[in-house]
């Protein structure tokens, strides 16, 4: 066409129509700049939506014919504005020339990358059914469908032609075929649809004024010829869209919807929704077996991802019911993971945690590589069962494989911390469980508990070793003894030390001290200093006359006084005070190691002066 016909197509246009010509060609050139830049929605003209039946039905029509599918009952334009149509079609194709005449593609989108290399096996449900097959319509009557039989088998195998014309003239078997069409879609918008298939499989998605069924079984049958390669996201937005659509299937419309093309093929209508009810329970099944066949071609990797995916999209992660044809899909998931993978696991992994149960005598080092590979073996376990647990609790159910080998590991964690004391690898072991059973409500309790219980006994733990240094500092007493050969007397958390012998604290069972004040006619001379202190086994004797050095160890706030067994007070030279002191509070420390309680009394004390 030439460049003046085409302005005389506008022209015309806009005498015949002034109210909206101003934005008409606007519209037709925006549609086309989204198909040409693959943008999902295209940017409003101003004032398009005053009237927006009539420009949603043009946006459509630029759609069709950028596609091919230009039939006149395709677009509701030619339904809706019947005086305008052949004159928007013949400028809209222009326009389309136009645009897309120096493509790189045939068809101006990019497609090769998300349908499976054509081959005869790109045949899907829909290219079977007996409409298609004979190139019939639902509208057909019985005679109609005889004679494209005898066409058709001219072409193709006889029996085929025959079953396809048997099943679509037995009442019996025609409502499955026409449930498994596209019921509700005008015949020429069916076969456009069907035909454009391979070519144009992203409209599929963007159907939104098909019917429901027949959009989950166009969903059906370019899940058929997806890429494997595609990406995971890709694969999900698919799935999960699918998986709607099927949910907002009403038996009673498709009763309706069906009814109408019998009463125009003069078959027999459907008396009640029971029948439109089993048979989409069929048609449920039909979509479950092709997502998972799609999902086979998958390596498992990237199954498991699309998978979880869908899973966690259509419930929420596990928070709402979801979609009934996921829940569906997830079952036959989990018959083909608990057969070749999980259930061999899960036993693998009990075997495992009893090997680091038989091993735990050895010590918390000892059982670390086993515990670093049974957490490594259950993370990618969980890997594959998460799909399942999310679909189980977003039911309210519980899945029971998962259960048991949760309570394989924490009664693991139990056994290493009471009879091994194992907490840093008990604590491991339930924050790993934490982390990957969290849709296992009823073990989430007991977990939150257990860590609630370690953190407790942690804390516990880190005040004892804080009062344990405190009183090693508190205790630790070093000093020389000796004019010219010194030696050093030294009381620690390891014990008493004299000499060569050291007596460790809680091996002490008595201790001897006193001290003598010497003066000669009246005039004091010094004082010698004697401790003792021994176990079952030995002795040692510390004498000094420094008492200068006694007054600096480590003496604890108590009585200034001994008394014998008869009550008598001893008056103390200083000296000797702080010798007792030294040695009450030694016995103190003993004996609250050895948890006996102490009573202080006189020991061996020699008082007096010569």
């Amino acid at each position: 066409m030439s460049t003046s016909s085409h302005v005389d197509l506008l022209s015309e246009f806009e005498n015949e129509f002034p109210e909206i010509s101003g934005i008409f060609s606007q519209v037709v050139k925006s549609e086309i700049e989204r198909l040409k830049g693959g943008e999902s929605r295209a940017v409003p003209v101003k004032e398009e939506d005053e009237y927006p039946e009539f420009f949603v039905a043009v946006r459509e029509l630029v759609r069709n014919a950028k596609t091919g599918a230009m039939q006149g009952d395709l677009c509701s334009l030619n339904e809706e504005y019947p005086e305008v149509y052949e004159m928007t079609i013949r400028y809209i194709r222009e326009e389309i020339n136009k645009a897309f005449n120096n493509s790189n593609s045939p068809d101006g989108l990019s497609t090769a990358s998300q349908v499976k290399a054509r081959a005869n096996e790109n045949r899907t449900a829909l290219h079977d059914n007996p409409f298609c097959i004979l190139g019939a319509t639902t509208r057909d009557d019985r005679r109609r469908i005889v004679e494209l039989a005898e066409e058709k088998s001219l072409m193709l195998d006889g029996d085929i032609c025959t079953k396809a014309r048997s099943d679509l003239t037995t009442p019996r078997n025609r409502l499955a075929v026409e449930m498994a069409w596209l019921p509700g879609v005008s015949p020429n918008s069916a076969r456009v649809l069907v035909d454009n298939l391979h070519n144009h499989i992203d409209l599929v998605k963007k159907t939104t004024t098909a019917p429901a069924l027949a959009k989950a079984n166009l969903l059906a049958a370019a899940i058929e010829l997806l890429d494997p390669e595609m990406d995971a996201e890709q694969w999900c937005d698919w799935i999960v869209e699918f998986a709607y659509t099927v949910d907002m299937i009403d038996p009673e419309d498709v009763l309706r919807e069906i009814n109408e093309d019998r009463s125009v093929s003069g078959f027999p209508e459907v008396r009640g929704v029971e029948q439109i009810e089993v048979e989409l329970r069929e048609r449920q099944r039909n979509y479950t077996d092709a997502i998972k066949t799609a999902l086979n071609r998958f390596f498992p990797d990237k199954l498991v991802d699309v998978v979880t995916r869908v899973v966690e999209t259509t419930t929420d992660t596990g928070e709402e019911h979801g979609a009934s044809l996921v829940h569906d899909l997830v079952e036959r998931y989990e018959a083909d993971a608990n057969r070749d993978y999980l259930q061999p696991e899960a036993e693998n992994i009990k075997k495992l945690a009893e090997a680091i149960r038989q091993s735990a005598h050895k010590g918390e080092s000892s059982v670390k590589p086993l515990v670093d590979k049974l957490i490594h073996v259950v993370t990618k376990w969980d890997r594959f069962a998460q799909p399942i647990q999310l679909s189980v609790k977003a039911r309210g159910l519980d899945h029971d494989l998962s259960y048991e080998v949760a309570h394989a590991i924490r009664n693991l964690g139990l056994d290493l911390f009471n009879k091994h004391d194992m907490l840093d690898t008990v604590n491991r072991l339930t924050k790993t469980l934490q982390e990957l059973f969290a849709e296992l409500p009823e073990m989430v309790g007991k977990l939150d508990q257990d860590a609630e219980t370690l953190d407790e006994i942690h804390g516990n733990r880190k005040e004892a070793q804080k009062r344990s240094n405190e009183w090693a500092k508190e205790i630790f007493y070093q000093t020389e003894i000796g004019l010219i050969f010194k030696d050093t007397l030294r009381i620690s958390t390891k014990g008493v030390e004299w000499k060569d012998k050291c007596f460790p604290l809680d091996s002490i069972t008595w201790v001897k001290w006193g001290a003598v004040s010497r003066s000669v006619n009246g005039v004091p001379t010094g004082t010698d200093y004697t401790i003792a202190v021994g176990d079952n086994r030995s002795s040692a004797v510390i004498e000094t006359r420094k008492g200068d050095i006694l007054v600096t160890l480590p003496i604890s706030s108590g009585g200034l006084c001994v008394s014998d067994c008869s009550r008598k007070t001893w008056k103390l030279s200083r000296a000797a005070k702080v010798l007792h002191l030294v040695m009450q509070s030694l016995m103190i420390k003993v004996c609250s190691l050895r948890n006996t309680s102490f009573l202080a009394t006189k020991q061996n004390i020699v008082i007096g002066e010569k």
